[in-house]
């Protein structure tokens, strides 16, 4: 695949796309009209030989490479987004970002509100993603630990990555 042929904008497309399941919703989101992601979504159906949402009634469901696809694309615009906020000042306020917190359930249970509490207070335009339930130990191949800022696990949990016992 050649990178230099395909348009960022269409990552960003897809992304609204999976997340919303509505063309409508998405250039809502991406502040363009709806022709204009209706062609996206042709493009994107076109690299990927998929229809990515299908007609079900009144309503578009998700095909299974849409499906496969939806983690994927959070996790590559996460990942864009930290690339091109490196360089910008720190301001809570007027952060848009989304901010991943990887935990176990005791930590979800224990500074899941808080956490969630400081980042409403503190950046109030910002997202949380929280991914709990983690059922094995974590090491730098997790494609997870990709889109993932900051990871809460029991002693032993986390192998090869830079951790702080706290």
């Amino acid at each position: 695949m050649e990178l230099r042929s395909l348009d960022l904008n269409l990552l960003l497309a897809l992304d609204a796309l999976l997340q919303h399941r509505s063309v409508s919703k998405a250039a809502q989101q991406m502040g363009v009209g709806q022709p204009a992601m209706s062609a996206s979504l042709a493009r994107l159906r076109r690299h990927f030989g998929d229809e990515l949402l299908a007609r079900a009634g009144n309503r578009y469901r998700l095909t299974p490479l849409a499906a496969e696809l939806r983690e994927r694309t959070r996790m590559a615009v996460s990942g864009v987004e930290r690339v091109f906020d490196a360089r910008r000042e720190f301001d809570p306020p007027s952060l848009t970002r989304e901010f991943s917190l990887m935990v176990s359930d005791y930590g979800e249970g224990v500074l899941g509100r808080a956490v969630a509490g400081v980042l409403g207070r503190e950046a109030p335009r910002a997202r949380l993603r929280v991914m709990g339930n983690i059922a094995q130990p974590l090491d730098r191949s997790d494609a997870r630990m990709l889109s993932t800022d900051l990871v809460i696990m029991p002693h032993g949990f986390v192998t090869d990555l830079h951790h702080q016992d706290l």
